[in-house]
């Protein structure tokens, strides 16, 4: 029998998670490793932050706002996954504490969600689904939030949300380390995909990896760089 259920704090803001291991001790996050370490895509936004620049914008406004959008986007999907699956509590919105604009936006990316979850046949009601999965790897010592499993297509499957224009690199990578702890903690191997969803339009496009074992191997090393690179800096 389904829990009742009970309403969780509000996911208005979301807050960067701390991870800690078995003894307590606080462990990076994933993409923390990545983006500490692996600037794959540094010259691609110097480019962007002149072009903003030279037409008079303020790229820390527009990459605050962006950010803003995909993190509104991503509670609304929360919300209506910890409202609709009867073994989770809901998490709410406080949707007065954002901008008309940028709900706006956040909900073409909620609505393409939705059309997204009834062409890919998801059953949000199964006792299976999760939502924001926190994870630790003992093994390799970092942490990880996942987004959303769920049967797909009748299939357990792993899901990441992102609201970015564009697929990269270090989405993939970020995905390799989500699935390693998927194996470690969970003792399973889901099939893991990539939900990209629009915010000027709800669109979506839906990105299987049925191989990250290359991705893995980067993410690997890119936590022994971040473990030097602590013990550089302390000296």
């Amino acid at each position: 029998m389904a829990k009742e259920k009970t309403l969780e704090k509000s996911s208005k803001v979301k807050l960067h998670t701390r991870y800690k291991n078995a003894a307590g001790k606080v462990v990076p996050g994933t993409t923390t490793i990545i983006g500490s370490n692996l600037g794959w895509n540094k010259y691609i936004l110097m480019n962007w932050i002149k072009k903003m620049m030279r037409e008079g914008k303020d790229p820390d406004k527009i990459r605050d706002a962006a950010a803003d959008v995909g993190t509104l986007a991503h509670a609304l999907i929360e919300e209506h996954i910890t409202e609709t699956a009867p073994h989770l509590d809901v998490v709410p919105v406080e949707r007065d504490l954002f901008s008309p604009a940028h709900m706006k936006l956040a909900t073409n990316a909620f609505e393409a969600f939705l059309d997204w979850a009834k062409v890919w046949k998801i059953d949000f009601v199964s006792e299976e689904v999760l939502s924001e999965e926190k994870l630790v790897s003992e093994w390799y010592q970092y942490g990880g939030t996942i987004d959303f499993v769920a049967p797909m297509m009748g299939e357990l499957t792993m899901i990441d949300f992102k609201s970015a224009n564009g697929l990269y690199l270090d989405h993939q990578i970020q995905l390799a380390a989500y699935k390693n702890l998927e194996e470690e903690v969970n003792n399973r191997a889901l099939p893991t995909h990539l939900l990209q969803l629009g915010k000027d339009e709800p669109t979506f496009h839906h990105h299987p990896f049925p191989d990250l074992s290359k991705e893995w191997e980067v993410f690997k090393r890119l936590r022994e760089i971040h473990a030097f690179h602590l013990e550089l800096k302390r000296g």
